[in-house]
């Protein structure tokens, strides 16, 4: 264990250092825009995340599954089948994204929220396939075996392109809502043409393009897991666009801030996620369910004791920060974030078992699974978002986590008897 310790570790690293560019920024962000341009952001930023999970319509966990389970032991040599469905997938998503992306345009452009001006919804619309595209690179990259590599550039390379850019216009021009979405847009553009670079040296070659078997073969494959991203991704940001559209723009900037400081905790869940998703891969294909039960194990164990450590610092500490960083309008923050740390402690202890079912073929199953976590959020969040407004939403949340990461653990223990 003591490499994927190291492997995890090294990931932990990089996206704390992530945060820490992204913390300062949005720290920035929220004193220098009006709250109200603040709570737009916050929705726009939602929407653009939402893309980078759904984006790769489940190809990205595909290929990651694949890769692993075709790639030899040391990597090398490449077998023809990783280069197709590299390959296959990436013309897939580009050509789906950018139809997606046009058809965004329009539908902005008729149908625009308040305050979004037609330089926004540009910004947004143009940024939707590189956002999907290193989602997929990122999937591609984590299945040949590069798990460091494969999170550079999302959890470090857009945040840092992104605040150099807003720093060029804060330092020249200023900074509006319409500069702030357009430095996004151009920082997801310059990330993926490193990250393609990156993918190259790692070994890229092409295949030959996809014929309408290959793409249907790949569409009824990724759908499952589609699906199961998809109410999972709705989930992750629909306090935002409820917030949004119950509470109004200047609620869902505390939300924003409530939502960004209190999910820290997932740096370290998510990178054992990342860390462990190809052994899940492998250890299922080959039924090797001792093996499976020890990773399991020990990557709750690795991303539950720092979650219960972040939780200490938010009670004790979450409460003066919000006072000595942010404008006095974030104040009600507190409550709302020492909620979520809380519900993501119990996302490390149990949220796992959903990254094994998707990397044994279960994605049909997660998709109930997050379906549940969907409903128990939407629900939730319109009836205690009304009643305890942000309070309430970020009560919601815990409760869609509970939903899908206890059927999780439970289908686990139950089917495999993994843990």
């Amino acid at each position: 264990m003591r490499d994927l310790f190291t492997s995890a570790s090294l990931l932990v690293v990089v996206r704390v250092l992530g945060i820490g560019i992204q913390a300062p920024m949005v720290i920035w962000l929220a004193r220098t825009l009006p709250i109200t341009e603040m709570g737009v952001f916050s929705v726009a930023y939602a929407y653009l995340g939402l893309v980078r999970y759904l984006g790769p319509l489940g190809l990205d966990q595909i290929a990651l599954r694949r890769i692993a389970q075709d790639l030899p032991d040391g990597g090398r040599p490449v077998p023809d089948s990783v280069h197709k469905v590299s390959t296959h997938t990436l013309v897939l998503v580009t050509g789906l994204n950018a139809i997606v992306a046009l058809l965004a345009f329009g539908i902005l452009a008729l149908w625009a929220p308040e305050g979004m001006a037609a330089g926004d919804y540009l910004s947004i619309s143009l940024a939707m396939p590189a956002f999907a595209l290193i989602g997929l690179l990122a999937g591609q990259t984590r299945g040949l075996g590069y798990n460091l590599l494969a999170q550079v550039p999302d959890a470090i390379g857009v945040h840092l392109v992104f605040a150099a850019l807003l720093a060029a216009f804060a330092l020249t021009s200023g900074v509006s809502l319409t500069t702030v979405l357009l430095c996004l847009c151009v920082a997801a553009w310059i990330v993926l043409f490193l990250q393609v670079l990156l993918r190259m040296q790692i070994g890229f070659r092409l295949h030959t393009l996809p014929g309408l078997d290959d793409m249907v073969g790949l569409v009824r494959e990724g759908i499952s897991v589609f699906q199961a991203t998809l109410f999972s991704g709705l989930s992750d940001r629909a306090p935002i666009f409820l917030s949004s559209a119950i509470l109004g723009p200047a609620a869902t900037a505390v939300m924003e801030i409530a939502m960004r400081f209190g999910n820290v905790a997932t740096i370290t869940t998510g990178s054992v996620a990342a860390t462990l998703a190809p052994r899940f891969a492998r250890y299922s294909y080959d039924e090797n369910w001792s093996a499976l039960r020890q990773t399991l194990r020990f990557g709750v164990a690795m991303a539950t004791v720092p979650a219960v450590f972040y939780l200490g610092l938010v009670v004790f500490g979450a409460s003066w920060a919000i006072d000595v960083f942010l404008p006095t309008e974030y104040a009600s923050a507190y409550l709302p974030m020492l909620c979520i740390a809380s519900g993501i402690v119990i996302n490390a202890l149990f949220g796992l078992a959903i990254n094994v079912l998707i990397m044994a073929g279960k994605g049909a199953t997660v998709m109930y699974f997050s379906l549940g976590r969907l409903l128990a959020v939407v629900v939730g969040g319109i009836v205690m978002g009304q009643a305890f407004g942000e309070v309430g939403l970020s009560v919601a949340i815990v409760l869609g986590i509970i939903v899908r990461d206890g059927c999780g653990i439970v289908w686990v223990r139950r089917i495999w008897r993994v843990v």
